[in-house]
C-alpha cells in the first residue's frame, strides 16, 4: 500500500525463503520453530525438582518469533519499554480475555522473580527488582493485545448489535472494582502515546549537518585528532548529554556533571551511548538500547 512508510524495512533472505518487514531493519536469525502445545514461558526444573524461573530471560522474547495463536501477542512487546506498571495488569488482561475469549497464555507474574519479598543482600535485592521489572513489559505487552483484540472484536460486529458485547472501557470499569481498576487506570490505558521524540531527532539532523561542514573545513591536524577520538573515545574529557522525557513527554537533554561522566557511561549499556567525534560529546538515551543486566552471582 502506498500509506505504509517502508523507507525503514527490509528483506530478508532466510534459509531461501525471502520476509519482508516493513518497518523493522534488524539483523535477525531464523527462529525456532515453536512445537504446538509448548509453553514457552514453562522453566526447567532444578535438580531438586523445584522450577527454575530465574532460567528464563525476557531477552529471548524480544528476537522475532513464528507466530502462533497462544503467543501472537508478543508481537506487541516493547523492545525499549520506559514506562512501570502496576500489578493490576493482570486483572486487566483477565477481564479481557474472558470476555472477548482471544486465544492467549500469559507469562508469569513479575512478583514471580521476587521484587516483593525480603533478601538476605542488597545485590539480591537488585537482582530480583530488576529481573521483575522486565517482565512487566510482558505485561504490558498482553495487555495492549487484549486491548487490540477487544477494539477489533468491537468493529467487527458493529453491524450486527445483537451479536455486540460491552466495549472494553465500560467492561473495565464495571467488572474492575474489586482489582483496583478505575477510570483513572482506564484512561492511562486509553492516552498511552508514543514516546515523543520530534525534538532530539530534529536535534541530531542539524548535528549532522553541522557536522558534515565542519568535517568538510577541517585542519589534517584536527581530522587526526578527530580520527583518534573516534578510535578511542574519552569518557571524562567529553561533555555528556542524558536525553530524558519533560512533563510533556518530549525528550529533551541535559548535561551530565563533569564529576558523573566516567560513573554514567559505564552504568548504560552500549546501545544507549552514541558518541560525537566531531564535538567531542556523548548522548545518552534509553530508548536507544535496554539497561543493563544485574544478575547476581548468588542467583546464578
Amino acid at each position: 500500500s502506498s500509506d505504509i512508510d517502508k523507507s525503514r524495512g527490509r528483506v530478508y533472505l532466510l534459509e531461501g525463503n525471502l520476509y519482508y518487514s516493513p518497518n523493522s531493519s534488524r539483523d535477525i536469525l531464523v527462529p525456532k520453530t515453536i512445537p504446538e502445545g509448548t509453553n514457552i514461558f514453562s522453566p526447567p526444573r532444578k535438580n531438586d525438582g523445584r522450577l527454575d524461573y530465574w532460567s528464563l530471560d525476557v531477552a529471548s522474547y524480544l528476537t522475532p518469533q513464528w507466530w502462533t495463536m497462544q503467543f501472537g501477542w508478543l508481537a506487541f512487546l516493547d523492545l525499549s519499554p520506559t514506562e512501570s506498571a502496576k500489578e493490576i495488569l493482570r486483572p486487566t488482561h483477565i477481564i479481557l480475555h474472558s470476555h472477548y475469549s482471544y486465544p492467549s497464555l500469559s507469562p508469569p507474574l513479575p512478583r514471580t522473580f521476587g521484587y516483593r519479598s525480603s533478601h538476605r543482600t542488597p545485590r539480591r535485592l537488585e537482582t530480583a527488582l530488576q529481573k521483575s521489572w522486565e517482565w512487566f513489559s510482558l505485561w504490558l505487552a498482553l495487555t495492549s493485545y487484549s486491548i487490540a483484540c477487544a477494539q477489533t472484536h468491537a468493529e467487527y460486529f458493529r453491524s450486527y448489535p445483537t451479536l455486540a458485547r460491552i466495549d472494553w472501557v465500560n467492561l473495565l470499569i464495571s467488572q474492575g472494582s474489586k482489582f483496583n481498576i478505575d477510570l483513572q487506570w482506564v484512561d492511562t490505558l486509553i492516552t498511552s502515546e508514543p514516546p515523543n521524540t520530534v525534538e532530539m531527532e530534529r536535534f541530531f539532523e542539524l548535528r549532522k549537518e553541522r557536522n558534515i561542514r565542519i568535517i568538510a573545513k577541517e585542519s589534517p591536524k584536527d581530522q587526526q585528532r578527530r580520527l583518534s577520538r573516534e578510535k578511542q573515545p574519552p569518557t571524562i574529557s567529553a561533555r555528556v548529554f542524558e536525553w530524558t522525557p519533560n512533563a510533556l513527554g518530549e525528550y529533551e537533554c541535559d548535561e551530565i556533571d563533569k564529576r558523573e561522566r566516567a560513573d554514567a557511561l559505564g552504568e548504560r549499556d552500549e546501545d544507549e551511548c552514541r558518541y560525537d567525534a566531531v564535538q567531542n560529546e556523548w548522548h545518552i538515551c534509553a530508548l536507544w538500547g535496554r539497561p543493563k543486566e544485574g544478575i547476581s552471582d548468588e542467583l546464578q
